[in-house]
Formats: structure tokens, C-alpha cells, sequence
């Protein structure tokens, strides 16, 4: 099941057939064996639990069951070394609340052997990963995909060395397709976006659901016919996720088509700036919003910002990192 604006759960239908296909894909790509130990932290009613579940048993591992209750940080990465946990995929905001604690000084357990993170549900940010790498150590994986293609659709390895997102985003890219999947950044018209430029994404192939069940007219609306493939029937799924291609190839995550406000006559996305804001010295997290004066008038754009335990946030400093990464119209006026 998905979640919808709409506050009703939808269910998602996906085959025998893709699922075991998906295990087999992330089997490879993240170098599964008997060996590991993979914790499955998701609720069994997200899609992601079966991934965890499912995939270290078709491959003779083991799968570890998250406790009951929530766990602190210390008390989690106990867990991990006391059950000798090997691949950890947690979702976004825990990570980073764990990234943060790292950072702030929290223990890590000297039998603690993951050798594989893998992140996904949210942007990734840039800034957490080097903190999590010095700390942890091991691979470092963004992982995205909406339920409707069938848990993961994307994948990103953070190299040693690398700086993820560097001046553009903030955010480590979602990266490249999984087989089985094809991507495309398209325009209102199903027309590919000129290199670089900022479009939709749609995911075809194998991977793409038969739809949401009972909801025919969701289904049509997202699920849409697929202009590129040869193969009769093929559809894309239609995302929402705003992207587009970096200079190396990878797809970068720069919002949501619901998040897009007009500024100055200007289409923005919040959560393009945002990405940007997070990156600055002192900022564990941030929000934008575009306010509208007291008086009535054109909105102006407004970052919300948590500071990291012990920092302090200059707003000018804040205002000229961004500056110096995005274009005027988008710089916050506060």
C-alpha cells in the first residue's frame, strides 16, 4: 500500500512474477550472499519489507526482525552489532537523525560490521553521507523508487572520495536504473527535456506495476501508455519526482511537481532550495515556503531552518551559501 493526498491508503498490484524478478536484481546489486544478515526495519505493510524479508532468504542469508518500540541511536546500533547485521537499509530521516548523533559524538559499537547502507524514501543528503562513511564505513547506497515500480527503481554508490551532489543539489544522486527499468525526464507532453534541464520523471520497463487495485481511473491517470517502447501494452509510470540528468549521466532529484510555487513570475521548486539550504554550515535541516506579505502581495520565499546540536545558524551566511548555488529568484529572502 501507498499513501495518497487523499489520506486513503492504495493498494498497489504487483505480480509473483515482477517481485522475484526485483529480488534477483537486488540480489546482484547489492552483492547479497549466505553470509549477510540483513535487518528488516520496514512495517509489513510497505513494499520495502518484502526487499528486506525476502531478499537475504532466497539467498541463504539470514533476515534479523527489528524489535518491538522505538530504539535510541546507541541502543539501535547495539541491536546491529549484537546480531551481527550486515546490510542496514533504514529510511531517510532515521539515517540522518543517526548521521547527526554520529556526528555529535555518539558511540559506535567496536562489533559493529555493516558493510552495506543502503538509504532510500527521502533525498539523501550530501552532508550526512561523509559523516556516516568516517564513522561506519562500508558501501553507501541511495536507493529510490515509488511502490508502483516495484520497491526500487534507482540506484546510487557513493565512491570513497566522492562528494556527492557538490554544488547543484546538495543531494546524492538517485542514479542510474536498475535492469529491467527504463527512465525518462519528460515535459506536460511526454516529450523529453532538453540535457540538464529540470522535467518529470517516468519509469518503464518490467518493473512498472499493473496499477492500483479496484481504482481504474487512478490507474489510467497515472499508469500511461508508453510512447518509446516497441513492447504492446508497455506504460510509464508517472512519478511526480522532479529530475534531471547531471553532467555524468545520473539522475538528480529537485523536487515535486506539487511542490512548484510562482515567485516573481518565476515556476520555483521548494524542494530544489531546500537541498541547497541543508548544505550550509550549521543546518541539520530546513524548510522553504513561500509567504505571502501581512498586507497581501506577491509571496516571498522563506527558509525554516534546525540547527545541528551545538551550531549556530548566521541567516546572512545561510542566504549567501544559497546565493552562491542557485539563481536570485530562488534565493530566500529570509
Amino acid at each position: 500500500f501507498t499513501s495518497g493526498s487523499t489520506g486513503r491508503p492504495k493498494g498497489v498490484a504487483v505480480t509473483h512474477g515482477q517481485l522475484a524478478a526485483h529480488l534477483a536484481q537486488i540480489t546482484e546489486s547489492f552483492d547479497l550472499t549466505a553470509r549477510d544478515r540483513v535487518l528488516v526495519f520496514g512495517s509489513f505493510s510497505f513494499d520495502v519489507s518484502t526487499e528486506q524479508l525476502f531478499a537475504p532468504l532466497a539467498g541463504g542469508g539470514a533476515a534479523v526482525i527489528r524489535p518491538d518500540g522505538l530504539l535510541g541511536t546507541e541502543e539501535l546500533l547495539a541491536f546491529l552489532a549484537a546480531h551481527r547485521v550486515t546490510v542496514f537499509n533504514p529510511p531517510t530521516g532515521l539515517w540522518r537523525q543517526l548521521a547527526t548523533a554520529l556526528a555529535d559524538g555518539a558511540a559506535v559499537p567496536a562489533a559493529l560490521d555493516l558493510r552495506l547502507t543502503v538509504v532510500g524514501g527521502d533525498a539523501m543528503p550530501a552532508s550526512e553521507t561523509a559523516i556516516w562513511r568516517a564513522a561506519v564505513g562500508g558501501r553507501v547506497i541511495n536507493a529510490y523508487g515509488p511502490t508502483e515500480t516495484v520497491i526500487t527503481a534507482t540506484v546510487h554508490e557513493v565512491a570513497a572520495g566522492e562528494v556527492p551532489g557538490g554544488a547543484t543539489t546538495g543531494t546524492v544522486p538517485l542514479g542510474r536504473p536498475l535492469p529491467g527499468r527504463t527512465v525518462f525526464v519528460l515535459d506536460g507532453s511526454l516529450r523529453p527535456v532538453a540535457a540538464g534541464s529540470v522535467g518529470e520523471l517516468f519509469v518503464g520497463g518490467a518493473g512498472v506495476a499493473r496499477g492500483y487495485a479496484g481504482r481504474g481511473g487512478l490507474t489510467a491517470e497515472r499508469f500511461v501508455p508508453d510512447p518509446f517502447s516497441r513492447v504492446p501494452g508497455a506504460r510509464l509510470y508517472r512519478t511526480g519526482d522532479l529530475v534531471r540528468f547531471g553532467a555524468d549521466g545520473a539522475l538528480e532529484f529537485c523536487g515535486r511537481v506539487d511542490e512548484q510555487v510562482k515567485v516573481r513570475g518565476f515556476r520555483v521548486e521548494l524542494g530544489e532550495i531546500e537541498a541547497v539550504v541543508r548544505g550550509a554550515a550549521g543546518v541539520a535541516d530546513a524548510a522553504v515556503a513561500a509567504v505571502p506579505p501581512p498586507g497581501g502581495g506577491e509571496a516571498r520565499l522563506v527558509a525554516y531552518v534546525v540547527a545541528r546540536t551545538g551550531a549556530v545558524c548566521d541567516p546572512e551566511t545561510v542566504r549567501a551559501w544559497a546565493g552562491e548555488r542557485l539563481p536570485a529568484h530562488m534565493v530566500p529572502a529570509a
